[in-house]
């Protein structure tokens, strides 16, 4: 809810968060983190309702998608410990990773997955100025021209 908050911003309320539960993961302990798809609940109510809603644990309506909801079960243990968790009656999907506000999160706190996308969505237009500037011979025209290409 910090997304929420006058003066906070979702960015820092996902600084708090993965440090709370780097803090837990260093004492030893497991952090169940569950995923609720709220994509077309900010459609349906007013932020202010749903941020009430939200408050009193009684999440009224139809707001969540059990089926796009997942689990994720955080730990540095070799045997981890995984409990089930039921939403509206169905069973949530354990997932390795999942994007929290466009950052992958792995359930072992690794940033191996979103350096891989970072460095992949990095390299795509270098791949494109390659494959287009492989029959400029004169060398300033292909300088000029990958020049241009990143401004």
């Amino acid at each position: 809810m910090v997304g929420f908050t006058a003066g906070r911003s979702c960015v820092t309320q996902l600084v708090e968060v993965l440090d709370i539960i780097g803090s837990h993961l260093d004492n030893g302990c497991q952090i169940n983190t569950v995923y609720l798809d709220m994509s077309k609940a900010f459609d349906r109510v007013s932020h202010q309702k749903l941020i009430n809603k939200l408050r009193q644990n009684g999440f009224g309506g139809n707001i969540f998608q059990s089926k796009k909801c997942k689990i994720m079960h955080t730990t540095r243990k070799r045997k981890r410990p995984e409990s089930a968790y039921h939403l509206g009656g169905s069973p949530l999907v354990c997932t390795k990773t999942e994007k929290d506000l466009g950052v992958c999160i792995s359930d072992n706190l690794s940033w191996s997955k979103q350096v891989s996308e970072a460095c992949s969505r990095a390299n795509r237009p270098l791949g494109f100025v390659r494959r287009n500037s492989r029959t400029i011979r004169n060398a300033r025209i292909r300088q000029t021209y990958i020049h241009t290409c990143f401004i």
